[in-house]
């Protein structure tokens, strides 16, 4: 089964305070967004996805944030301010790692945020390594589930496919 976006937001809901670091395991990775998951530091979590996936992130943020003026981009600034507690005039001049750091902290208050506590405390019960792919599958909260990592440089990171999709639909 694969980790749903929510899961993953509430776990990448990112080590301690330092920030989450990219392993040299897959192993490693899993352990350091416990820290973060933990923690609730969500930049440090930003910052355990795979390196190509926040760089078109942001491009495809900046790309809808030109879109912002128009009517529909009006109406969903107002809705993105009211679902996340932002203010909609100062969302145009957020990164996409600022913008996906308030919306953790908005789910992190939500009653599905329990889902960050149950991972910081899961446990690993397989790990399955191809090249410069991995899958761990993993117990939290009595529940099983996994996780794709991707090798980059050395380090291992969170596969980057929840946060493209997050970038690419906004």
């Amino acid at each position: 089964m694969r980790i749903g976006v929510a899961v993953l937001a509430g776990l990448l809901l990112f080590a301690a305070c330092s920030g989450g670091s990219a392993g040299t395991t897959p192993q490693a990775t899993f352990e350091s967004m416990k820290k973060v998951a933990g923690a609730k530091d969500w930049g440090g979590l930003y910052d355990l996805v795979e390196p190509s996936a926040r760089e078109e992130a942001e491009k495809n943020w900046q790309e809808q944030k030109k879109k912002l003026d128009s009517p529909e981009g009006k109406m969903g600034l107002k809705m993105m301010a009211g679902m996340f507690g932002l203010d909609a005039e100062k969302i145009p001049e957020m990164s996409m790692k600022e913008l996906f750091v308030a919306m953790l902290e908005k789910f992190s208050d939500m009653p599905q945020g329990k889902k960050v506590q149950e991972f910081a405390e899961a446990t690993i019960l397989d790990t399955k390594i191809d090249g410069d792919k991995a899958t761990i599958k993993f117990k939290a909260g009595g529940k099983e589930d996994s996780m794709n990592l991707k090798k980059v440089g050395g380090s291992w990171y969170l596969d980057g496919s929840m946060l493209r999709g997050m970038s690419g639909g906004m």
